[in-house]
C-alpha cells in the first residue's frame, strides 16, 4: 500500500484490489477523530491476462513557514502501477500523473455535502485530469518530484549522448524554447555543465492500447511541457533528484565510495 500526504490535512492511499484504486482521506488535528474517507478513484480496468502487482505513489514535499515549497494545490502526484501479464509473467510499469487540485476538488465537494456513494470508475474522473505513460525507466530513489515537475532517468540517445527529461505540468509558463540555457559552474566534487534544453508543449492525447494489460484503450490528456536536454552517455548516474531550480545527478565511485554531484540549473 502506498501513502502520500497531499495537503496539511489530506492524504492518499493506494489499493491493489481488483483494478486498483486511489483512496482519498482527510483528517483533523484531534487524536480521537479517525480519518474521513472522501472517495475511491479507480485505475483503468485491467485485462483478464494481467494482475496488478504493486502501486507506488510519490509527490514533492509540502511547504512550511520556514521551508516554502509550491502550494499543495499546484503540485503533481505520481502514481506508478506495475502489472504482471503473459505466460512469461512480463512486467508492465506505468506512470500516472494527476494534479493535487483534482483530488482537493473532491474534498471541497465533500465538505459542501456532495458525498460519493460509490467508487468512481477511471473513465468518470481521469480523462482530462491525468496523463498516463509507459515507464521505460523507473526511479529507484525518491525526490524525483517537486511541485509540478518530475525528472526521469536518462534514456535513448546516440553513441555519446542520452536524453534527460523533465515533465512540467505548469503549462501556463510555456514560452517555447525562448529560455536561458542551463548554467555551469564547478567546485570540488560538484560540477554543472551548460546545455540548451528543448521545450515542447504536450497537449495531445496519450493513447495506450495494450490488450495484454488493459481491457480497452486508455486515453488521457492532462497537458504538460517536456523539457529535454542531452547529457553524456558515458557518465553513469545512480539517480536524479529535483527541486525548484535544480536537477541533481548523483554519481557514486564504488572503488572509493566518493559521491560526485552534477547540477543542472533552470
Amino acid at each position: 500500500m502506498g501513502f502520500s500526504l497531499i495537503a496539511p490535512h489530506a492524504f492518499v492511499l493506494t489499493c491493489i484490489d481488483d483494478n486498483g484504486s486511489i483512496e482519498l482521506f482527510t483528517f483533523s488535528e484531534s487524536a480521537l477523530a479517525p480519518p474521513t474517507h472522501i472517495v475511491s478513484l479507480e485505475l483503468p480496468q485491467k485485462s483478464s491476462k494481467a494482475e496488478l502487482g504493486s502501486i507506488a505513489i510519490h509527490s514533492g514535499p509540502l511547504g512550511s513557514s520556514t521551508h516554502p515549497h509550491p502550494r499543495p494545490d499546484t503540485a503533481v502526484l505520481v502514481i506508478s502501477p506495475q502489472y504482471i501479464a503473459g505466460v512469461r509473467f512480463a512486467l508492465y510499469p506505468f506512470s500516472i500523473f494527476v494534479l493535487n487540485r483534482t483530488l482537493l476538488f473532491f474534498i471541497s465537494r465533500h465538505q459542501h455535502g456532495s458525498v460519493a456513494d460509490r467508487p468512481l470508475r477511471w473513465e468518470e474522473w481521469s480523462k482530462d485530469s491525468t496523463r498516463i505513460i509507459p515507464d521505460l525507466t523507473r526511479n529507484t530513489w525518491l525526490r524525483y518530484v517537486h511541485g509540478q515537475r518530475i525528472v526521469f532517468p536518462p534514456f535513448g540517445g546516440g553513441f555519446s549522448t542520452q536524453t534527460l527529461r523533465i515533465l512540467d505540468f505548469n503549462v501556463d509558463c510555456f514560452e517555447g524554447n525562448a529560455i536561458e540555457p542551463l548554467h555551469s559552474s564547478a567546485t570540488h566534487n560538484l560540477s554543472v555543465y551548460r546545455t540548451t534544453p528543448t521545450r515542447t508543449l504536450r497537449s495531445h492525447k496519450s493513447i495506450i492500447s495494450d490488450d495484454n494489460v488493459f481491457q480497452k484503450r486508455i486515453v488521457s490528456k492532462l497537458p504538460c511541457i517536456s523539457i529535454d536536454t542531452q547529457i553524456c552517455s558515458s557518465v553513469k548516474f545512480e539517480t536524479f533528484l529535483i527541486d525548484q531550480n535544480h536537477v541533481v545527478g548523483m554519481r557514486l565511485r564504488k572503488e572509493t565510495g566518493e559521491v560526485h554531484l552534477q547540477i543542472f540549473c533552470f
